[in-house]
């Protein structure tokens, strides 16, 4: 009988305690704090800078159209004068940052294109690869492995073009750095290790 009791004085103590706590607990601390300035500002440049190859899409020589291909399709260190531009005088690390990501990002998706299409060419002798090409493309199998051929070249160049592109950015990055830095461009892989880099700095 007496441990009932206790209990019930216990169960008494601890919601009173709880109604304290509550009470003395303002709602918004469970809520994160509203971004800085700072870092709206930061947001809003990495997300300006993110849109680089969209924004520029009718420049021939970033958007690297079939013309710049067919005119510098041998020129295996190709980059582009506009592109060199844009960023050879460039100090801003957050948008030097921004566009490694970028470049990362257009060479994921150059390899994406490029593995579908020269998995198609390793397999199109394939009888099941045949019976698919016949049952969703139904045209000339040897005119569609032709146009293949050449979009992988096209594709080629332009992943390569995109690397020249990162060693270049990543050459301009490591220039401007300090010691004090203490950045690791391989930890860098997407917009929000860019943000948390220069939130933390």
């Amino acid at each position: 009988m007496e441990s009932t009791k206790e209990f019930a004085n216990m169960d008494k103590c601890i919601s009173i305690e709880e109604d304290e706590l509550f009470n003395c607990a303002n709602l918004t601390d469970f809520y994160s704090e509203e971004p800085s300035e700072q870092d709206q500002e930061l947001k809003q440049k990495i997300e300006h800078q993110k849109w680089f190859y969209l924004k520029n899409q009718k420049y021939d020589y970033i958007s690297l159209k079939k013309n710049v291909y067919d005119r510098f399709k041998e020129d295996k260190h190709f980059i582009g004068n506009i592109f060199i531009n844009n960023f050879e005088k460039e100090e801003d690390m957050v948008i030097l940052l921004t566009q490694f990501v970028n470049e990362k990002k257009e060479m994921k998706k150059l390899g994406k294109t490029l593995f579908y299409r020269e998995l198609y060419l390793s397999t199109c002798k394939n009888k099941s690869v045949n019976q698919l090409f016949k049952k969703y493309i139904g045209e000339v199998e040897q005119v569609f492995i032709f146009e293949c051929k050449r979009l992988v070249d096209y594709y080629r160049w332009s992943f390569l073009v995109h690397r020249n592109r990162l060693v270049f950015i990543k050459d301009r990055i490591n220039n401007l750095l300090i010691e004090s830095d203490n950045l690791n461009l391989k930890c860098i892989k997407n917009y929000d290790d860019v943000f948390n880099y220069f939130k933390n700095k």
